[in-house]
């Protein structure tokens, strides 16, 4: 071996790391970036998954607070009602709908149990949804002391106020 040829092997052998090792960093850079990119992804999916839960999750208790009702403590019902709304549903409920609903529980001596609630969201943003809710409740008064069953479907529209999710407007499906 000459001492040319002696020179250029260890050069070569010296690129050769060189070269693996830039490979080797691109490909941990580019492992990294998507590793990020895959943890961003999962972490705005469960933050969507937690605003379907509370939107869910306050939709079902308006409705409840609709339904489940004994006429012996209808002001309290109607202030938890008011408690979850806000906007046209908080004014409509403040101004006539609670007079009218402790006039009709009173008089008629109802007491209303909710059997089962289902709640499902329509579509919503950061700060507005909608939602539809099914209640089953079981009413019973002094004409029916076995009680009759009744089902209840609300279109519900939901604000967001103040890191809470509000009821806005209520509609009752047919």
């Amino acid at each position: 071996m000459t001492s040319d040829e002696s020179e250029t092997v260890p050069a070569r052998a010296g690129r050769g790391i060189w070269i693996a090792a830039a490979v080797l960093a691109v490909l941990v850079v580019g492992l990294s970036a998507t590793a990020i990119v895959l943890g961003l992804g999962v972490g705005s999916a469960q933050k969507t998954v937690d605003r379907r839960t509370q939107l869910e999750r306050a939709a079902r208790q308006e409705a409840v607070n609709l339904v489940n009702v004994d006429y012996r403590q209808a002001q309290q019902a109607s202030d938890r009602i008011l408690s979850g709304a806000t906007g046209e549903f908080k004014d409509q409920w403040g101004s006539t709908v609670s007079k009218q609903f402790l006039d009709v529980m009173t008089k008629g001596q109802a007491v209303q149990t909710v059997q089962t609630v289902h709640a499902g969201v329509v579509n919503f943003d950061s700060d507005s949804a909608e939602s539809i809710v099914s209640v089953s409740a079981l009413v019973v008064t002094p004409q029916v002391p076995k009680g009759v069953q009744r089902n209840y479907r609300y279109s519900m529209e939901l604000t967001r106020v103040g890191g809470r999710w509000l009821v806005s407007k209520v509609v009752l499906v047919p």
